[in-house]
Protein backbone atom coordinates (compact mmCIF):
# COMPACT_ATOMS: atom_id res chain seq x y z
CA UNK A 1 0.00 0.00 0.00
CA UNK A 2 1.08 3.86 -0.64
CA UNK A 3 0.35 6.85 0.07
CA UNK A 4 0.29 10.38 -1.47
CA UNK A 5 2.01 12.94 1.41
CA UNK A 6 0.26 16.04 0.11
CA UNK A 7 -3.50 14.27 -0.16
CA UNK A 8 -3.12 11.59 1.75
CA UNK A 9 -4.98 9.38 -0.33
CA UNK A 10 -3.69 5.67 0.15
CA UNK A 11 -3.87 3.10 -3.04
CA UNK A 12 -3.95 -0.06 -2.92
CA UNK A 13 -1.86 -0.96 -6.15
CA UNK A 14 1.55 -0.92 -4.91
CA UNK A 15 2.32 -0.53 -8.80
CA UNK A 16 1.39 3.15 -8.88
CA UNK A 17 4.16 5.75 -8.32
CA UNK A 18 2.60 8.91 -8.65
CA UNK A 19 -0.60 9.92 -7.13
CA UNK A 20 -3.89 10.04 -9.67
CA UNK A 21 -5.24 13.12 -7.98
CA UNK A 22 -2.63 15.70 -7.94
CA UNK A 23 0.64 13.66 -9.26
CA UNK A 24 2.91 13.70 -6.08
CA UNK A 25 5.06 11.04 -5.91
CA UNK A 26 3.56 8.17 -3.52
CA UNK A 27 5.43 6.41 -0.87
CA UNK A 28 4.63 3.81 2.10
CA UNK A 29 2.17 4.79 4.50
CA UNK A 30 3.25 6.14 7.68
CA UNK A 31 2.79 3.61 10.80
CA UNK A 32 3.03 4.89 14.12
CA UNK A 33 3.86 1.52 15.38
CA UNK A 34 6.08 0.86 13.05
CA UNK A 35 8.11 3.69 13.68
CA UNK A 36 8.63 3.01 16.91
CA UNK A 37 11.65 1.38 17.81
CA UNK A 38 11.10 -0.24 21.24
CA UNK A 39 14.70 -1.68 21.72
CA UNK A 40 16.13 1.97 20.64
CA UNK A 41 13.96 3.07 23.35
CA UNK A 42 14.56 0.14 26.18
CA UNK A 43 18.81 0.60 25.71
CA UNK A 44 18.38 4.37 25.72
CA UNK A 45 16.32 4.07 29.16
CA UNK A 46 18.65 1.80 30.54
CA UNK A 47 22.16 3.87 29.21
CA UNK A 48 20.06 6.81 31.31
CA UNK A 49 19.57 4.86 34.19
CA UNK A 50 23.04 3.57 34.04
CA UNK A 51 24.51 7.18 33.49
CA UNK A 52 22.15 8.69 36.49
CA UNK A 53 23.63 5.58 39.07
CA UNK A 54 27.41 6.43 38.05
CA UNK A 55 26.51 10.01 38.86
CA UNK A 56 25.02 8.95 41.75
CA UNK A 57 27.73 6.70 42.96
CA UNK A 58 30.36 8.95 42.67
CA UNK A 59 29.48 11.68 45.21
CA UNK A 60 29.13 8.38 47.46
CA UNK A 61 32.63 7.30 46.84
CA UNK A 62 34.32 10.50 47.16
CA UNK A 63 32.31 10.78 50.63
CA UNK A 64 33.40 7.00 51.29
CA UNK A 65 37.25 8.15 50.72
CA UNK A 66 36.48 11.39 52.34
CA UNK A 67 35.66 9.47 55.67
CA UNK A 68 38.03 7.54 55.62
CA UNK A 69 40.87 9.82 55.23
CA UNK A 70 39.26 12.15 58.16
CA UNK A 71 39.12 8.69 60.46
CA UNK A 72 42.89 7.79 59.70
CA UNK A 73 43.83 11.30 60.47
CA UNK A 74 42.13 10.79 63.96
CA UNK A 75 43.44 7.51 64.55
CA UNK A 76 46.92 9.25 63.92
CA UNK A 77 46.25 12.48 66.20
CA UNK A 78 44.78 10.02 69.20
CA UNK A 79 47.70 7.54 69.23
CA UNK A 80 50.53 10.50 68.91
CA UNK A 81 48.52 12.63 71.99
CA UNK A 82 48.61 9.16 73.88
CA UNK A 83 52.07 8.73 73.12
CA UNK A 84 53.35 12.77 74.49
CA UNK A 85 50.68 12.30 77.30
CA UNK A 86 52.77 8.85 78.06
CA UNK A 87 56.29 10.61 77.92
CA UNK A 88 55.43 13.18 79.75
CA UNK A 89 53.96 11.09 82.87
CA UNK A 90 57.06 8.97 82.47
CA UNK A 91 59.04 12.03 82.80
CA UNK A 92 57.36 13.81 85.80
CA UNK A 93 57.00 10.35 87.46
CA UNK A 94 59.54 10.28 90.11
CA UNK A 95 62.12 7.50 89.24
CA UNK A 96 61.40 4.14 90.81
CA UNK A 97 63.35 2.88 93.57
CA UNK A 98 65.76 -0.35 93.69
CA UNK A 99 66.38 -2.25 96.89
CA UNK A 100 69.66 -0.62 97.07
CA UNK A 101 68.29 2.77 97.09
CA UNK A 102 66.02 1.79 99.75
CA UNK A 103 68.77 1.16 101.96
CA UNK A 104 70.43 4.35 100.72
CA UNK A 105 67.41 6.15 102.16
CA UNK A 106 67.22 4.36 105.40
CA UNK A 107 71.38 4.87 105.89
CA UNK A 108 70.79 8.52 104.99
CA UNK A 109 69.06 9.38 108.03
CA UNK A 110 71.71 7.81 110.16
CA UNK A 111 75.09 9.44 108.61
CA UNK A 112 75.65 11.56 111.35
CA UNK A 113 76.45 8.05 113.62
CA UNK A 114 78.63 7.10 110.91
CA UNK A 115 81.81 6.68 112.34
CA UNK A 116 84.42 9.07 110.78
CA UNK A 117 87.47 7.37 109.19
CA UNK A 118 90.64 8.07 109.68
CA UNK A 119 91.17 8.66 106.13
CA UNK A 120 88.48 11.47 105.84
CA UNK A 121 90.05 13.00 108.81
CA UNK A 122 93.09 13.02 106.94
CA UNK A 123 91.53 14.29 103.54
CA UNK A 124 89.70 17.26 105.90
CA UNK A 125 92.70 18.31 107.16
CA UNK A 126 94.80 18.85 104.25
CA UNK A 127 92.04 20.49 102.28
CA UNK A 128 91.44 22.72 105.49
CA UNK A 129 95.11 23.70 104.99
CA UNK A 130 95.33 24.16 101.76
CA UNK A 131 92.47 26.89 101.90
CA UNK A 132 94.19 28.10 105.07
CA UNK A 133 97.71 28.85 103.43
CA UNK A 134 96.25 30.04 99.91
CA UNK A 135 93.88 32.56 102.18
CA UNK A 136 90.96 31.07 100.39
CA UNK A 137 88.28 32.30 102.88
CA UNK A 138 84.80 30.66 101.51
CA UNK A 139 86.60 27.70 101.52
CA UNK A 140 87.99 27.66 104.50
CA UNK A 141 84.93 28.82 106.31
CA UNK A 142 83.02 26.08 104.89
CA UNK A 143 85.01 23.46 107.29
CA UNK A 144 83.32 25.11 110.52
CA UNK A 145 79.97 24.51 111.33
CA UNK A 146 77.52 26.78 112.50
CA UNK A 147 77.56 26.20 115.91
CA UNK A 148 81.45 26.42 115.73
CA UNK A 149 83.04 27.33 119.51
CA UNK A 150 86.70 27.96 119.28
CA UNK A 151 89.43 29.47 121.29
CA UNK A 152 92.23 31.63 119.41
CA UNK A 153 95.33 32.89 120.61
CA UNK A 154 97.25 36.27 120.06
CA UNK A 155 99.96 37.95 121.29
CA UNK A 156 98.08 41.48 121.56
CA UNK A 157 94.80 39.71 123.18
CA UNK A 158 95.90 36.22 124.67
CA UNK A 159 93.19 33.76 124.65
CA UNK A 160 89.77 34.77 123.01
CA UNK A 161 86.73 31.95 122.53
CA UNK A 162 85.06 33.20 119.48
CA UNK A 163 81.85 32.05 117.49
CA UNK A 164 82.07 30.82 113.84
CA UNK A 165 81.27 34.42 112.37
CA UNK A 166 84.01 35.50 114.69
CA UNK A 167 86.61 33.44 113.96
CA UNK A 168 86.07 33.59 110.39
CA UNK A 169 86.05 37.78 110.45
CA UNK A 170 89.14 37.09 112.47
CA UNK A 171 90.80 35.17 109.66
CA UNK A 172 89.78 37.56 106.99
CA UNK A 173 91.74 40.32 108.75
CA UNK A 174 94.69 38.10 109.26
CA UNK A 175 94.53 37.03 105.37
CA UNK A 176 94.60 40.58 104.51
CA UNK A 177 97.64 41.59 106.40
CA UNK A 178 99.73 38.29 105.90
CA UNK A 179 102.04 37.14 103.22
CA UNK A 180 103.63 33.86 102.21
CA UNK A 181 101.59 32.23 104.92
CA UNK A 182 103.51 28.78 105.52
CA UNK A 183 101.64 25.94 107.64
CA UNK A 184 103.06 22.54 109.26
CA UNK A 185 101.17 19.90 111.05
CA UNK A 186 103.03 17.15 112.62
CA UNK A 187 101.56 13.52 113.23
CA UNK A 188 97.88 13.19 114.32
CA UNK A 189 96.36 11.59 117.49
CA UNK A 190 92.97 10.30 117.05
CA UNK A 191 90.32 10.01 119.66
CA UNK A 192 86.52 9.47 120.17
CA UNK A 193 84.46 11.36 122.66
CA UNK A 194 80.56 10.06 121.60
CA UNK A 195 80.14 10.29 117.75
CA UNK A 196 82.96 13.07 117.86
CA UNK A 197 86.67 12.74 116.47
CA UNK A 198 88.93 14.92 118.42
CA UNK A 199 92.51 15.05 116.53
CA UNK A 200 95.54 16.70 118.23
CA UNK A 201 98.51 17.19 116.35
CA UNK A 202 102.15 20.15 116.81
CA UNK A 203 101.10 23.16 114.56
CA UNK A 204 103.52 25.52 113.33
CA UNK A 205 102.54 29.00 111.56
CA UNK A 206 104.67 31.55 110.04
CA UNK A 207 104.14 34.43 107.26
CA UNK A 208 106.25 37.59 106.89
CA UNK A 209 105.27 39.48 109.98
CA UNK A 210 104.36 36.59 112.27
CA UNK A 211 104.87 32.83 113.10
CA UNK A 212 104.09 31.09 116.06
CA UNK A 213 103.90 26.85 117.41
CA UNK A 214 101.95 25.25 119.66
CA UNK A 215 99.50 22.30 120.05
CA UNK A 216 96.45 22.02 118.18
CA UNK A 217 92.92 20.37 118.97
CA UNK A 218 90.17 20.13 116.64
CA UNK A 219 86.83 18.47 116.88
CA UNK A 220 85.14 16.83 114.23
CA UNK A 221 81.71 15.86 113.68
CA UNK A 222 79.04 13.89 110.78
CA UNK A 223 76.58 15.92 110.00
CA UNK A 224 73.25 13.95 108.90
CA UNK A 225 74.10 15.08 105.09
CA UNK A 226 77.19 12.88 105.62
CA UNK A 227 79.15 16.45 105.45
CA UNK A 228 81.74 16.39 108.23
CA UNK A 229 82.73 19.58 110.03
CA UNK A 230 84.73 21.67 112.66
CA UNK A 231 82.68 22.43 116.11
CA UNK A 232 85.77 23.55 118.09
CA UNK A 233 89.15 24.38 117.75
CA UNK A 234 91.26 25.10 120.59
CA UNK A 235 95.77 26.66 120.19
CA UNK A 236 97.99 26.46 122.91
CA UNK A 237 101.27 28.62 121.90
CA UNK A 238 104.48 27.10 122.95
CA UNK A 239 108.17 29.68 122.97
CA UNK A 240 109.15 30.83 120.28
CA UNK A 241 105.94 33.05 119.09
CA UNK A 242 107.16 36.40 117.70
Amino acid sequence: MKQCHKCNRTYSDDSLAYCLEDGALLSAPYQSEATQVLPRFQESEVTRSSLKSVKTSRPRIWYLAIAIVGIIFCVVGIALLTSRNSSSVQNNAPPAKSPEDGRIDRASSDLSATPIQAGEIEQLIQGWQHAWESKDLNTFGDYYDDSFLGRNYSLKRGYRAMTRSEWIRDKQQKFARSNDVSITFGPRSISYEGNDVVVKFEQAYSSLNYSDRGDKTIWLRRKPNGVIKIIREDFSPVAGAR
